[in-house]
Order: C-alpha cells, then structure tokens, then sequence
C-alpha cells in the first residue's frame, strides 16, 4: 500500500490523501500517519531455526512468515518433541532478532498428531504405527506402516469383512509418488 499525504492547509484543515492499495486509488479525508514496514526475511528465519535446532534428531516441518511479521514455526522429532525443546528454539530464535528494527510474533510448536505428513523423515519416524494413508485416486488405506524404504510404505491393512470377501491383500505397498496424504491413526 503507498500512501500519498497532501498535508496541511495554513489555516490547519486536513486537505485530501491518496491512498494506492493493489492498484486502486482511494480517497480519504485524513492525513495518514507515516511508518516503515520491515518485513522479516525468511531465509534469515531459517537459518536461526537449522542453528538453534541443537539435537539433531528435531527437523523443521513449517515455517510461515507473513506480512504482519507473525512467524509460525512447526518443529518434529525422531522422538517426538518436549515442550522445553519449543521454549528453546523460541528463545534462540528472538534473542537474534532485533525487536528495535523489526516487530514480530512468534510461535514455535511441535507437529500435531493428526497432522499429515509433510516429510518422508516422518514416514521413517512413524513406522510401526497405526496410518491413514489417502492415495492418489482418493482411496484410503487404514493400518500398521510395517516398512518404509527411500521409495515407498508397506502397510498391513485391518480388513472389512467386504475386503475379505472381495480377496483385498492384506498387505499394501504404496510409492511415495502416490500417496496424496498420509498420517498417524488417533487409535483410542
């Protein structure tokens, strides 16, 4: 958005602004009030979370900066992550930036459970573990990830007395490349 202040009259009324916003003029009545808005560079963001994420068995999975400065950070572990592992990175992260020249939130948190999986380290992380997996025709997949190799998951269906009776295998292999989404089953 540009703003665009024609100022004062001498005699103290407010003249006319212009306010360009996405290519639009818009007129007001009102003398803006003028400020900078630094916008926080993401690559600098990443490089503070791969420098503060100290154990190597935590990895980044979400990283949003947005135009408010509110930066998101989801982290996941090999072993799952500690509150105090969050607390850390959050500590690491604004100590290195300068609150004087740029205003930010921010939020670190660990990865959900029922979350999907946005990295293979997460397939490797979960086996063993009860899945839903959507492929690529939309078809889901319900049960234990036996095994997972660089290039696809082995999962050992729960089958319906249907799926028996239309001979499904039990076992289930499934590329990487067609799996639309994947993620651990809340079993209760």
């Amino acid at each position: 958005m540009v703003q665009k202040s024609l100022g004062s009259s001498p005699s103290g009324s407010t003249l006319k602004r212009e306010i360009v916003k996405y290519g639009k003029n818009y007129e007001g009545t009102e003398v803006p009030s003028f400020y900078i808005l630094i916008l926080i560079n993401k690559d600098k963001i990443l490089e503070l979370i791969e420098q503060g994420l100290d154990d190597e068995n935590l990895f980044l999975t979400k990283l949003n900066v947005n135009s408010n400065n509110k930066i998101v950070v989801v982290i996941d572990g090999d072993n799952g992550v500690t509150i105090k592992q969050c607390a850390d990175l959050s500590k690491y992260i604004e100590k290195n930036l300068d609150r004087d020249e740029e205003d930010f939130s921010l939020e670190v948190s660990s990865f959900g459970l029922g979350e999907d999986y946005v990295s293979k380290r997460q397939y490797f992380k979960n086996q063993g573990k009860s899945v839903v997996v959507i492929d690529s025709n939309d078809k889901k997949h319900k049960g234990i990830m036996t095994e997972v190799t660089d290039d696809y998951i082995i999962i050992d269906r729960k089958l319906t007395k249907m799926q028996k009776k239309d001979r499904v295998e039990p076992i289930f292999k499934i590329s990487f490349s067609e799996i639309k989404s994947a993620k651990t089953e809340i079993v209760i």
